[in-house]
């Protein structure tokens, strides 16, 4: 009976050992964060002391931090977007005077299959057009896109003589945020601009172009006239004219070529035999046969190309500018210098009766947003 009555003392006396362990630890604990905060107490007091009595040190440590801190934000480069790497590329491949059969059956499917063969991609899509095959590739973001342009370089030479010897060239796009265009710049009148090509390339293109910081100006709407010859099939057979002869006689006709240098009185001289025709009347005077003149067999005319694509403002074929800029160049500064040539060009009296106007400028939009974080 009694030892049942021992227990509870026995567990009451073996939980006070117990409280009477942990408390020493806790005393151990505290006094440790005590010893730290004094520590700290006494490292601020030492700042607090060195400062008062150093006010010039001190002063000029904070001055020098806030000149470091205006030029750093001087010398950012402003951008709308990062620079991001959008992982698509695209292939296009020229080639004149065919049509998107042909150029599907020759050009598009073989590149299309060799480009296929590289790894990491998501989607491919190739378009077959008159006179240009292209090829659209999207890779995983995480792939290296310099990398895979130089592969896809590398497959399409593999196959480069699966395809037409004329082909002159072989474009390989990448995109980047930073290639958008930085500004936009539209050109109306009451007049047809169709004509004005000359005009805006002289004294609008060729200026931007010149601007410190810009890379590429684009300008759509209005094509450069070129000349065009029809040949007519009955004159070509009465006469016996084998077309494919008489488009290397127009080749072999129409050239410019460097033949070396020669020496004149001890002073080197470029030597340049030229035969470029100048004038419309020079390929309608030229020699097919000894009796058939080249106005025989075809009409000659100076004209605008044909327009197979366009954009439209107010109902009408729009005229304008893309304004590109070069990497790590100032944004709002190459703005401003593109604003100065355009305000320019307003003042031309060629320009009578053509307005400009301003469409989209980053610039602008970037300068805005800075104002209101800072407001």
């Amino acid at each position: 009976m009694s030892s049942p009555s021992q227990t509870p003392n026995n567990s009451s006396e073996s939980n006070a050992d117990k409280h009477q362990a942990i408390e020493p630890d806790k005393r151990e604990t505290d006094i440790a964060s005590q010893a730290q905060l004094s520590r700290v107490a006494g490292i601020g007091a030492e700042l607090a002391r060195f400062a008062l009595n150093k006010p010039v040190t001190i002063g000029m440590l904070f001055l020098s931090m806030l000149l470091f801190g205006i030029v750093s934000g001087r010398l950012l480069p402003l951008e709308k977007f990062p620079g991001i790497d959008i992982p698509e590329m695209v292939v296009q491949i020229p080639y004149p005077d065919a049509t998107p059969v042909e150029i599907e059956t020759m050009i598009t499917r073989p590149v299309e299959e060799a480009v296929a063969t590289m790894s990491g991609i998501k989607r491919l899509r190739a378009r077959s057009y008159d006179n240009m095959a292209e090829v659209i590739v999207e890779f995983d973001w995480d792939e290296n896109l310099k990398a895979k342009s130089i592969e896809a370089r590398e497959k399409i030479d593999a196959i480069r003589h699966e395809l037409p010897d004329d082909i002159e060239r072989i474009m390989v796009y990448k995109f980047n945020t930073n290639d958008m265009p930085i500004f936009q710049l539209r050109v109306s009148s009451d007049r047809d601009l169709s004509n004005a090509y000359d005009l805006l390339e002289r004294n609008l293109k060729r200026p931007l172009e010149r601007v410190l910081g810009v890379s590429k100006v684009e300008l759509y709407g209005t094509m450069k006239r070129q000349i065009t010859i029809r040949l007519d099939p009955k004159k070509m057979a009465a006469y016996q004219i084998d077309g494919t002869r008489l488009e290397q006689q127009l080749q072999n006709a129409n050239f410019s070529l460097t033949a070396g240098y020669m020496y004149n009185n001890g002073e080197k001289v470029l030597v340049n035999p030229t035969g470029e025709f100048t004038d419309v009347n020079d390929f309608r005077n030229m020699w097919v046969t000894r009796s058939v003149r080249l106005s025989d067999v075809a009409s000659v005319t100076y004209e605008l190309p044909q327009r197979n694509e366009g954009r439209h403002l107010d109902r009408t074929f729009a005229v304008g500018f893309n304004v590109f800029r070069e990497s790590g160049s100032n944004l709002v500064e190459v703005s401003d210098a593109v604003m100065k040539v355009i305000e320019k060009a307003k003042e031309d009296p060629e320009f009578t009766g053509i307005s400009l106007f301003v469409m989209d400028d980053i610039a602008k939009s970037v300068t805005s947003s800075l104002s209101d974080l800072l407001n």
